[in-house]
């Protein structure tokens, strides 16, 4: 009877540890913090309320479920530009998008974050319409409330 009362409390430390290993615990634990799907600021951006801001880079954005994406980007000139294009992933943790008129951003690499948390941080190529590039390294983004750019929405 002693080893039973012994043996049934470690049975039940051991199990409950494999289930918060193989993901059974606390969903906080569970959230994706890698790649666009993390930082999805909504499933349209018609309906999205909020959009990101860099700190410590001259870009803004903000991206749908849809594929919708509204950018805000600088160059080192100080040539500004905000417009809207798609994105899609490339790779587990990078997007690319789909272009712009005369400067945009091109592409978002080493996500790391999420909506959830309400901080990113990632790398930012930013191009324009000679081809040349400019890559803002480290870029650190918070969440930030509202629409980036209601009439850079395509009309529907």
């Amino acid at each position: 009877m002693k080893i039973q009362l012994i043996m049934g409390p470690a049975l039940l430390i051991a199990l409950s540890s494999l289930v918060v290993a193989c993901g059974g615990g606390d969903s906080s634990m569970n959230q994706n913090m890698i790649g666009p799907s993390a930082i999805l600021n909504g499933s349209s951006l018609a309906g999205s309320n909020s959009y990101w801001a860099a700190s410590n880079c001259p870009v803004k954005m903000e991206l749908a479920a849809d594929n919708g994406f509204v950018y805000w980007a600088a160059d080192r000139t100080g040539t500004i530009s905000e417009g809207y294009t798609t994105w899609s992933p490339s790779g587990d943790s990078s997007l690319s998008t789909g272009g712009g008129t005369f400067l945009w951003i091109a592409s978002v690499g080493k996500i790391e974050g999420s909506t959830s948390s309400k901080v990113f941080a990632a790398d930012v190529l930013v191009t324009d319409a000679t081809n040349t590039s400019q890559l803002y390294p480290g870029c650190s983004f918070s969440l930030q409330v509202g629409q980036l750019c209601s009439q850079c929405l395509p009309h529907q």
